[in-house]
């Protein structure tokens, strides 16, 4: 084995520099592909450990090959794909009824936390600003249109009005106060 065949580098550990240049590139693909084409990086409990098994291979060589080509590791990749699709729903008019968190929720991060941090980690503001940011100016006068029977946390839960209440109530106690009379009332000897 020559050191053509071996990526050698300073400063990583040293399993990472026994990889061979050409299955590093051959598993990195297979790590991206394995991710895009399933949207396995949505399920925010998919883990390195799981896509080796998933890939017939082993943790260090996912982590090796992502290392690799990123300079990062296999979370950071996982959370620049749902940052991806979650700057794309913020931007998007189809997406504007969804809260962030919601987005975030979609996007694959497993909290709001979660996502908050990444986001700000990664774009330098909060997943909200980058929304108002985005949105065309003359949009951001129109009030937001909920889709139809979505409720708002200012929507009060859908009772039975007191025109359809009361009467009922007001039939029970009068049939209850009749057998409280009936049992009450004692038969008088004549």
């Amino acid at each position: 084995m020559n050191e053509d065949d071996k990526l050698v580098t300073k400063g990583i550990a040293a399993y990472h520099t026994r990889m061979k240049t050409a299955r590093a590139i051959l598993l990195y693909a297979q790590i991206l592909e394995h991710l895009t084409q399933k949207k396995r990086y949505k399920d925010p409990n998919y883990t390195a450990a799981q896509l080796a098994v998933d890939l017939k291979t082993n943790t260090r060589y996912i982590t090796t090959a992502v290392a690799l080509h990123t300079g990062d590791n296999y979370s950071t990749l996982v959370n620049s794909m749902r940052l991806r699709d979650a700057c794309r729903m913020l931007k998007s008019p189809r997406f504007r009824s969804y809260t962030v968190e919601e987005i975030g929720v979609m996007s694959g991060f497993a909290n709001r936390q979660s996502f908050y941090i990444a986001f700000n980690k990664a774009l330098g503001m909060t997943p909200r600003k980058f929304r108002v940011a985005n949105i065309p100016e003359e949009e951001r006068k129109l009030p937001r249109k909920r889709p139809e029977g979505t409720p708002h946390k200012t929507d009060k839960p859908k009772f039975l009005g007191d025109s359809e209440i009361r009467p009922k109530l007001a039939v029970k106690a009068a049939a209850k106060t009749a057998k409280s009379k009936k049992a009450n009332s004692v038969p008088q000897k004549g």
